[in-house]
């Protein structure tokens, strides 16, 4: 039977994600445009059959149905499989309270097997069938963009780029052969007059005496 649930408690209650809440809305819109639907599309009026809640405790129609997939009954259904039981509510009252043979009750067999057919089954493909919404497909981008290789923890120093170590080391080698041949040279040449100039007194000395 339907149970009627507290306000808090039907906050609580998982709503039908945009991928189900559209296959719901599609298909009973679709079952609502089928010409042998015109029985169900709307509730049964008690004044016309005042007896038919005496028969049927638990009344079903399409357009109930939709409005509860609307946006401001989000939480009507929380699952696929409610929705489809909310259809089948609407085929069994059908078969309890009318003749098989009956016009209302032809319909309601032909319209089951449509809809068992075409539409009970079909929301397994839910995954590949039905467009996301934009957040999903925000997701699905986001998920589907490779993300950048794994280098590890950054360290404290960076290597050099290659550019910059040959013209380092370019640097290096002219300022290391260049500083011997441009200091050394003339130190030895001082060193050399200096030398001669303390050997010349006593040469001088040896040639006087």
């Amino acid at each position: 039977g339907t149970v009627t649930m507290s306000g808090r408690q039907s906050k609580l209650r998982k709503p039908l994600c945009f991928a189900e809440r559209e296959f719901c809305r599609r298909a009973t819109e679709d079952l609502l445009k089928n010409d042998l639907s015109w029985p169900f599309r709307k509730p049964v009026c008690c004044k016309s059959v005042p007896f038919y809640r005496k028969i049927i405790k638990h009344p079903m129609d399409l357009a109930t149905i939709l409005k509860r997939i609307s946006v401001d009954r989000w939480n009507s259904y929380c699952s696929v499989s409610e929705w489809r039981d909310d259809m089948r509510l609407i085929f069994k009252n059908c078969q309890v309270f009318n003749e098989d043979d009956s016009e209302i009750g032809k319909a309601g067999h032909a319209l089951r097997g449509y809809f068992e057919e075409n539409w009970a089954n079909a929301s397994r493909l839910l995954v590949t069938g039905d467009p996301p919404s934009p957040m999903e497909a925000t997701e699905g981008e986001t998920e589907g963009t490779p993300s950048p290789p794994d280098c590890g923890p950054p360290t404290c120093t960076s290597s050099p780029k290659p550019d910059e170590t040959e013209s380092t080391l370019q640097a290096t080698e002219e300022s290391t052969n260049s500083v011997p041949v441009e200091t050394t040279e003339p130190m030895l040449e001082a060193e050399a007059e200096e030398g001669e100039q303390e050997m010349a007194p006593p040469i001088a000395e040896s040639v006087a005496t």
